[in-house]
């Protein structure tokens, strides 16, 4: 593993309300499980994307009016498992450098690129063990040579229903203007099939000022946007790129480039599905969203972000989920796919 630290700044979401037709729904929360978000009208948009099980969720039920309401969220995950295909990456990227933000999936694999990567950080987790100096990892987290993006390994994630497995970091918080930009690549062996409103995340920031959670994560099988514990109540923009029919599922057992923005200095949040942003998924202040119609939609003073796992309805098929990550990468500007 090489991990590449220089100075700067990085993020989840839950149980279900969904306003029909809308894409967007609330959902439960974290350890303790969030409350629900009342109602609201639908929020902008975007595009697609172990051990031992948790305390179980409550299950989800149908209400009047065509919506549907999940269950609070589920605790703690446990320890062990494994699983997944073996696989590396391609052939070699672009010779671009910054400012170049290619939509070439052929340019997006091969070696690792963090050591000459000029960011505030970069992880192609191609060492021994986590980096521990940078990453606390919470939940079954290990480095293994299953799979790749690039390099021959990768961070695995590994959680038992209503789990979760997850590396957070401060080292690049504060971020200059409260703003940063996010780039990973992301697998996932197989997502929820039941519950249909099973919500998961695979990104969190927190911070100081609003006690909201800033999430990127997923739920009815497509990525999706949101929050949880801060005025706007527990809400999630569901993918309606290009359009709320054709927007696509989050590809299985394939690498996908994930890129986010969180700017506190403006209040907005953006999505990039390989290199392609999502504009239903981007969040604005006054722009509707899920959870309370009455509240804008502020940002923390970031101090914290995570990357991994986290899904909040028990019960679910499959009962549990293996997911790889690789090239974490953090800055003040935007990074791209192929560097």
């Amino acid at each position: 593993m090489r991990s590449r630290m220089l100075s700067h700044p990085l993020v989840l979401l839950c149980v279900t309300s969904l306003v029909a037709l809308s894409g967007v729904t609330a959902c439960g929360d974290d350890d303790s499980g969030g409350s629900g978000g009342s109602g609201g009208t639908g929020g902008s948009g975007g595009q697609q994307s172990g051990g031992s099980s948790g305390a179980a969720a409550t299950g989800g039920t149908n209400t009047s009016g065509g919506s549907q309401s999940g269950g609070s969220g589920g605790s703690t995950a446990g320890s062990g498992g494994s699983a997944g295909q073996s696989g590396s990456g391609g052939t070699g990227g672009s010779g671009a450098g910054r400012g170049y933000y290619s939509t070439d999936r052929s340019e997006f694999f091969g070696a690792p690129r963090c050591a000459d990567l000029e960011v505030d950080l970069c992880d192609d987790f191609e060492a021994a063990s986590l980096d521990t100096n940078t990453w606390t990892a919470r939940g079954t987290v290990t480095l293994d040579n299953t799979l790749a993006a690039r390099g021959s390994q990768s961070a695995h994630f590994h959680a038992e229903g209503n789990g979760f497995a997850y590396i957070s970091e401060t080292k690049t918080f504060p971020a200059t203007n409260n703003s940063f930009w996010g780039r990973m690549f992301f697998y996932i062996d197989a997502l929820p099939v039941t519950p249909d409103y099973a919500h998961f995340t695979l990104i969190e920031g927190t911070g100081t000022g609003d006690t909201s959670r800033v999430r990127v994560g997923g739920q009815y099988r497509k990525f999706g946007v949101g929050s949880d514990g801060g005025p706007t109540g527990d809400w999630t923009n569901i993918d309606k790129d290009p359009t709320q029919q054709s927007a696509k599922e989050v590809p299985e057992k394939e690498w996908v480039c994930i890129e986010w923005q969180y700017d506190g200095s403006k209040d907005e949040t953006h999505f990039f599905w390989d290199g392609v942003e999502h504009p239903s998924l981007a969040t604005y202040p006054a722009v509707p969203h899920g959870g309370n119609s009455g509240a804008q939609y502020l940002l923390p003073d970031f101090n914290e972000v995570w990357v991994g796992w986290w899904m909040y309805q028990g019960g679910s098929t499959p009962d549990h989920f293996d997911v790889w990550i690789d090239e974490v990468a953090i800055d003040g500007e935007r990074i791209g796919c192929s560097l």
